[in-house]
């Protein structure tokens, strides 16, 4: 996932190869000006492929060699910065077993309201450092009854519940993985209507922010 690119341009003269998978760059020449086997060097550069790489710093070494004494090394010191680009996921059946991040439940008339997500939700970002949330939209897609459709959940940590209409909530931090997920697994739906419309089948969607994205 990780490699050096060799100069884009060198002189006629030299040669470049790469080995051990592309982390050993040689230039080769003979008799050229130690200025272009230098630009060679600088044109040299850094190249990491990995969606989520390690933080921890790469060491790079130069060596030099004349035909019968090799040079110390000189070291390079490259920083790996991470950045926020990464939107949070919410996972709500962890215990499927499963890749989708989906649930299923079933809303019986005159019943009460249902959970709609199973007790073991999962919030997550792939971003290396991110382990809060800011907010969490949860609507109901197209209610078809109107204020009837209702959703609802209880406050927990340091998540608030804010009731946007009635089959609309956002869920407020900042606060942790752990906290939202306390906090979305009491969330219920429920239809008051006389008779709710159909078609029957209603989609709920959860999406979350880490503030950034």
């Amino acid at each position: 996932g990780e490699w050096l690119i060799p100069a884009l341009s060198v002189p006629r003269m030299m040669t470049v190869t790469r080995s051990n998978a592309g982390r050993v760059v040689v230039y080769r020449a003979r008799a050229l000006a130690s200025s272009l086997v230098e630009a060679a060097i600088r044109g040299t550069a850094y190249y990491n492929a990995l969606a989520e790489p390690s933080l921890v710093p790469r060491q790079l070494q130069v060596i030099a060699f004349d035909g019968q004494f090799y040079s110390q090394a000189a070291t390079v010191t490259v920083q790996i910065v991470a950045i926020n680009d990464n939107r949070p996921l919410i996972d709500l059946d962890a215990s499927d077993g499963n890749a989708t991040l989906s649930f299923a439940t079933s809303f019986t008339e005159n019943l009460g309201a249902v959970g709609v997500t199973s007790r073991s939700v999962k919030v997550s970002d792939l971003d290396t450092g991110v382990t809060t949330i800011d907010h969490v939209n949860v609507s109901v897609v197209l209610p078809r009854d109107g204020d009837s459709e209702r959703l609802s959940a209880i406050a927990s940590g340091q998540v608030l519940v804010l009731q946007l209409t009635s089959s609309s909530i956002r869920l407020v931090g900042p606060a942790s993985f752990a906290d939202f997920e306390q906090v979305l697994e009491t969330i219920q739906y429920d239809n008051v209507a006389p008779e709710p419309s159909m078609p029957a089948l209603r989609q709920i969607t959860f999406s979350a922010s880490d503030g950034r994205l």
